[in-house]
């Protein structure tokens, strides 16, 4: 058992060191690339964002996490029918987190997209206090990983 705790222990960190890259490396490293000035951005595409388009990635941004809820369940709901399992249940838990934090990690793609595209700094910003929403919202917790954990070997008794 002891084993086990380490190893779920091992996943939640490897999750949250993930989380740290998504929601803050890749976004200051998105900030640095649009304050740098030696670069024309200009030059990097033809297409211009114009407002609407603008306000559409922003509404998708702000709405696309909400799927995280289906697609966890989803994820335990194929790991318990299947029959082998040959997936371990702390790996589970760990690609949930990591799933969850893609989602987060996309709201500020979509900032860098916005920059890139429209050439607009304040545009590209609005993301950023969704995207940090986002990350709080689906940050990897101790607690999630238990629930998700309890509801897995609860099953798994009741099936065998």
């Amino acid at each position: 058992m002891a084993g086990f705790k380490s190893e779920i222990e091992n996943r939640l960190l490897l999750a949250r060191l993930l989380a740290v890259f998504y929601v803050i490396v890749f976004p200051i490293l998105i900030l640095l690339m649009m304050f740098d000035p030696r670069f024309d951005w200009r030059q990097v595409t033809g297409f211009k964002v114009n407002f609407l388009i603008f306000l559409i990635a922003l509404v998708y941004a702000a709405l696309a996490p909400l799927v995280t809820p289906a697609i966890e369940r989803g994820m335990i709901k194929k790991y318990l029918k299947s029959s082998s399992q040959k997936q371990k249940p702390h790996n589970l838990v760990f690609n949930i987190a990591n799933s969850k934090m893609a989602f987060a990690c996309g709201v500020f793609t979509f900032a860098m997209l916005v920059f890139w595209f429209s050439h607009n700094t304040t545009w590209a910003l609005c993301f950023y206090p969704v995207g940090l929403f986002w990350a709080l919202k689906l940050w990897p917790r101790r607690r999630h990983f238990e629930q998700y954990l309890q509801r897995i070997e609860s099953h798994a008794s009741i099936t065998s």
